[in-house]
């Protein structure tokens, strides 16, 4: 009996470690597709997260560049009702807060999905080449309990960013 508790401890210590250990997930932009200086922009996650059940969104834009900003859910998250979803905002980002009930995704990996979508409306006076990121303090996926998350902060996560340009109506990854 001690036996076979000391085997179950030691397996439960070696998949956690290899839970710890697996390469991190990761959230980038997709390709912008545009509309004069209106940008729609997909948000991916891909990698290894189990039962994505809650997403903290934060897109980071410089101040004044944006006349108006909007994300929502996409994809892989489009489809199921969320318990609780929030879009807020700022004058330099956005925020997507949403939470489900069920997990959108069963499988530990995702592939590469769609998650959410960003829509920007340039302001006449903003640069040609512009930034926006995923804010690597904010940005997080994972199970509605909080005992799954990934997140940069943990190592277990990790955000890049894109460069828009607008004259071309396209845009180009960017890591951060």
């Amino acid at each position: 009996m001690r036996l076979t508790r000391i085997t179950f401890v030691s397996s439960m210590f070696l998949l956690m470690c290899a839970t710890l250990y697996a390469a991190p997930a990761r959230l980038s932009f997709g390709d912008a597709s545009a509309s004069g200086d209106h940008f729609t922009i997909p948000i991916y996650a891909e990698g290894n997260v189990a039962r994505l059940e809650a997403m903290a969104l934060r897109v980071n834009y410089p101040r004044g560049a944006i006349v108006s900003a909007t994300m929502h859910r996409a994809g892989l998250t489009a489809g199921p009702k969320p318990m609780f979803e929030t879009a807020v905002e700022g004058p330099d980002s956005i925020v997507l807060l949403a939470s489900f009930s069920q997990p959108v995704a069963e499988s530990a990996d995702l592939g590469r999905s769609v998650i959410a979508e960003v829509e920007l409306t340039f302001a006449p006076s903003a640069p040609r080449d512009l930034q926006i990121t995923l804010d690597p303090a904010l940005c997080t996926l994972g199970e509605k309990s909080g005992m799954n998350m990934f997140s940069v902060a943990n190592g277990t996560l990790v955000v890049t960013g894109t460069s828009i340009d607008r004259a071309a109506g396209r845009n180009r990854a960017a890591r951060h």
